[in-house]
């Protein structure tokens, strides 16, 4: 039994105990994983949950239905959703490492120390950020990867302190430091914070949550913040976007924000990824350093529209049709494979789809842009589940298990 396959089984073996209080009406036709919005507890639900790495997601397809909404706990588990009419159907593109060799790199699936480890971000060309974990989900650590050398120097010990019950999420790299979260049973966000060269993690700020939600544990989640210019931005999933100085102090709320959400960088809007998915998702934002705003367009006859800075992606046909466009509605294009998760298409370019016929099937990574597609190596189980790997935070890394290797992608180096 591989890693992958003991992680599986010891998930479903102890996800019973750990579910939280209320799930909503979940439809049973897909149920997806997210390692890059982790939580602690999880869902015994009829859909496998797997831990892969780097933003994976497992899912599984039980047949054409409707729609799955968000689940009531924002932490980590969201819905998904494939549009039917878009089947694998075609035979597997090529292997990735012969379509853009410079992009690939496989490393060994342990560190030199022997202690399994997960890619979060690249620091520079040839460093990854990884994190090492005491127990399932449990981050402890941090270490600078050389993907040349395979050599990996400890950056800092990530502390969890007493009556955390979100443990350390959402790493970021900006203004050369490393920013992350933590969340304890009195619904406080803490903030912590290390230089990318290494160092002792410090507690950089804390804020209660001014939303509850249905789920008392989760009343300080956070959505993934943005460092820059040294300030972070930060934002609770249940709303409320609020900056702090790298160097501590106060929180302070960001004006006409009470239900707002970080976007990406200075860009905050409505609707967030893990709350009720009642409308468009970041239709509208604002630039909190300029105050610029941008409106997406939408037409008739479109449901579950999701935007990034530029693009968005969304369903018509019922569902059964996904699209990818512009915000100002132009460069509209259908997505290959279908709409299989939440985030948009990484640097515009990059989405992850199943692919294949009755003679195999998997993942693969389609770029967009040049209409180039490759086989990620991962195939789908008798079972009909298969890991579906997705962009970091940082749009640039991509990292999932095959075999006793772990596959690290550097979308940047696609031309």
């Amino acid at each position: 039994m591989n890693d992958l396959e003991e992680t599986l089984r010891s998930t479903l073996g102890h996800a019973a105990e750990r579910a939280p209080r209320r799930l909503g009406a979940l439809a049973t036709q897909v149920e997806a994983r997210h390692r890059q919005r982790r939580r602690r507890t999880q869902a015994a639900l009829a859909a496998a949950a797997v831990a892969v790495l780097a933003g994976g997601t497992t899912f599984v397809l039980t047949g054409p239905g409707p729609a799955a909404p968000t689940l009531g706990n924002p932490r980590a588990t969201v819905s998904a959703e494939v549009a039917t009419a878009a089947p694998a159907d075609r035979a597997l593109p090529e292997p990735v490492e012969k379509v853009w060799p410079q992009a690939v790199h496989k490393l060994p699936a342990r560190l030199p120390g022997g202690s399994r480890f997960q890619p979060v971000a690249f620091i520079d060309d040839r460093t990854v950020l990884v994190e090492t974990q005491a127990s399932f989900e449990k981050a402890d650590a941090l270490f600078a990867y050389d993907l040349e050398t395979h050599e990996a120097r400890r950056l800092a010990d990530v502390p969890t302190p007493e009556g955390t019950v979100l443990f350390a999420s959402d790493f970021t790299i900006g203004d050369g430091h490393i920013v992350w979260w933590t969340a304890n049973k009195e619904g406080v966000a803490q903030l912590w914070s290390v230089p990318v060269t290494g160092g002792q993690a410090k507690l950089v700020a804390e804020r209660k949550a001014t939303v509850p939600t249905e789920e008392r544990d989760n009343d300080a989640a956070l959505d993934p913040p943005a460092v820059a210019n040294g300030r972070i931005t930060f934002s609770f999933r249940s709303g409320g976007v609020f900056r702090v100085s790298l160097d501590g102090g106060t929180t302070e709320p960001v004006p006409d924000a009470e239900r707002l959400h970080v976007l990406k960088g200075p860009w905050i809007g409505p609707g967030g990824w893990y709350g009720p998915d009642d409308g468009v998702r970041f239709g509208e934002i604002r630039n909190v350093e300029t105050g610029e705003t941008r409106t997406a367009v939408t037409r008739p006859g479109e449901r579950d529209v999701r935007c990034g800075v530029t693009s968005c992606m969304g369903l018509r046909a019922g569902g059964r049709e996904a699209f990818v466009r512009l915000r100002d509605g132009s460069g509209e294009r259908k997505l290959p494979g279908g709409f299989t998760f939440h985030r948009l298409p990484a640097r515009d370019r990059f989405h992850t789809a199943l692919a294949g016929d009755a003679n195999a099937r998997g993942m693969a990574l389609h770029d967009l842009a040049t209409g180039t597609a490759a086989d990620l190596g991962i195939r789908m189980g008798k079972d009909n589940s298969v890991a579906s790997p997705q962009p970091a935070l940082d749009e640039r890394l991509m990292a999932y298990p095959v075999g006793d290797e772990i596959v690290v992608l550097d979308l940047s180096k696609i031309p």
